[in-house]
């Protein structure tokens, strides 16, 4: 079956992207099972094949971008009336958990996938909704995944296929370019892929289609933020060691002769065969050494002027290994762009970064790198929360609330990366110079929207508020509806203009005034 040719009939779509042809390349690698670990050795009489061991770097440097960009340090951001329902829902679904995960898999293959949808829903035979369902997230990697169409780099509409012994599950989201809506269209496909019919359902074509009404797509792609340079003309994201094949191939050939090095290395002790075997007192012949242990090797020694026993241990190289390995190493760290520094096959020792300041010294191309990195994800976890946000109102019984698109925020793990306490300590003397809002320091420091900070201030900084602007109100440096504004922003219009009115009329603009006048005005107003 063409799956391509499928998805482009079923889609009605002129032309389907499809999946990039070096993915099979990259997956063997994540896997551990590229061609390039199988050899042959010619021996002076015959060739044998033999496999290296491997390091298997694709996964460890898939890995650690995961664990970088995406765990369960991580955080989403929204109003207050609806954190607590977005977190149970992401605890329900183990998210943090499942797209590192998929995260790590989408570094490896170039694409990975989140996709919503609702479980149980009802509709009638009308394909209207009678009964609301359940909230479900997929998470597909991309030997599952065939986008269809591409703009402006952004893949706008996307398939997903699943394959089972009987049948091909397939699922496509496409744009309604009439309503600026996606339809999700569902189907299962036989083995010559045509939609499977219910012959009980009259005219059933074996496609269905849910109008979801959503303007949101209902799916997430993440993928490593580098340019493909392997075929320029196309769209589709690659691999984040696409370039970096070569130098896995080196350095697994380093480790395999490293390994070598010391198997060949070994001691041996060479006995005369006249010792292999002695008689005991019993009259039975036994065996002198134990024939499990090969250290020893029975040779029948042909000069009798030779030691019955003799022992063979030649100098081991392993350093000249290390260092070449190392090397092998630092290339694949600069390629992926972790800085020459981040790998080392001796381990942490050469590399002691005790501190957060030794680690933003030591790290800067690693920082600049997963920066950039996540900036792809947090545009894919905005669009989650619009989606679930869209989904759960709309059709399920568990709604996540009404919010603005501006209130979704994204915080990072960056702690590794960075020394918080001297940050926070900066921050800390920013607010108190006015050179940051105590607004901007709870939203950076707690977490908070700006909507909840904002609330904070209000109820518990009102008078640090005033004590701030209250020198800039009483040399007429700023008016009192912008003193109103500031200090009292939480007021309706009429409630702020009652106390614009009350400054003027009663405040006398004097560097004389205290910050109890507006302590009691606030109360009698």
């Amino acid at each position: 079956m063409n799956l391509i040719s499928v998805i482009k009939r079923i889609s009605q779509r002129d032309k389907v992207e499809g999946q990039s042809e070096y993915l099979s390349e990259w997956l063997a690698y994540y896997e551990g099972k590229q061609k390039s670990l199988k050899y042959r050795v010619y021996n002076g009489s015959n060739y044998t094949t033999r496999k290296r061991k491997s390091l298997k770097m694709p996964k460890k440097v898939s890995e650690d971008f995961a664990n970088f960009v995406l765990n369960e340090k991580c955080e989403i951001i929204i109003p207050e009336k609806s954190q607590d329902k977005l977190n149970a829902f992401l605890d329900e679904e183990h998210f943090w958990s499942k797209t590192n995960a998929n995260y790590e898999q989408a570094m490896a293959l170039s694409l990975g996938a989140w996709v919503e949808g609702i479980e149980g829903l009802i509709v009638n035979e009308n394909g209207e909704m009678v009964g609301k369902g359940k909230l479900k997230v997929r998470y597909i990697n991309a030997t599952k995944i065939y986008p269809i169409t591409i703009e402006d780099g952004k893949i706008i509409e996307c398939a997903f296929a699943s394959e089972n012994t009987n049948h091909t599950n397939l699922e496509m989201h496409l744009l309604d370019k009439e309503t600026n809506t996606y339809i999700v269209r569902v189907c299962k496909l036989d083995n010559a892929g045509n939609p499977i019919v219910n012959s009980k359902i009259p005219n059933d074509t074996g496609i269905q289609d849910f109008i979801s009404g959503s303007k949101t797509p209902l799916f997430q792609l993440v993928y490593p933020n580098i340019v493909n340079n392997l075929n320029i003309n196309s769209s589709l994201p690659i691999s984040v060691y696409a370039n970096e094949l070569d130098k896995f191939d080196c350095l697994d050939e380093k480790y395999d002769d490293y390994n070598t090095e010391f198997m060949n290395g070994k001691r041996r002790i060479f006995v005369n065969s006249e010792l292999w075997k002695v008689e005991s007192d019993s009259g039975n012949v036994v065996k002198t050494f134990d024939p499990n242990d090969t250290l020893f090797y029975a040779l029948n020694f042909q000069d009798n002027t030779k030691p019955m026993i003799e022992s063979s241990a030649e100098a081991l190289r392993e350093q000249s290994y290390i260092n070449a390995i190392n090397s092998e190493l630092t290339l694949i760290s600069m390629g992926v762009g972790f800085g020459k520094s981040f790998y080392n096959f001796e381990g942490g020792s050469s590399r002691p970064l005790q501190t957060a300041t030794a680690v933003i010294a030591m790290s800067s191309d690693t920082i600049r790198t997963i920066k950039k990195h996540e900036e792809v994800v947090r545009t894919a976890l905005i669009d989650f929360v619009k989606a679930i946000r869209y989904l759960s109102n709309t059709f399920t019984n568990e709604p996540l609330g009404e919010f603005a698109d501006e209130d979704i925020s994204v915080l990072f793990d960056d702690t590794i990366f960075e020394d918080r306490e001297t940050e926070q300590t900066r921050d800390r003397t920013n607010v108190a110079s006015g050179l940051m809002s105590e607004v901007e320091y709870r939203m950076r420091w707690f977490g908070e929207s700006e909507e909840d900070a904002q609330k904070y201030v209000y109820n518990n900084l009102r008078y640090k508020l005033i004590n701030n602007n209250l020198q800039a109100l009483t040399s007429g440096a700023i008016t009192p509806e912008e003193f109103v504004n500031i200090c009292y922003g939480d007021k309706t219009d009429e409630e702020k203009t009652n106390i614009a009115i009350y400054i003027q009329e009663h405040i006398t603009i004097s560097d004389a005034n205290s910050i109890e006048d507006f302590e009691n005005m606030d109360e009698t107003v």
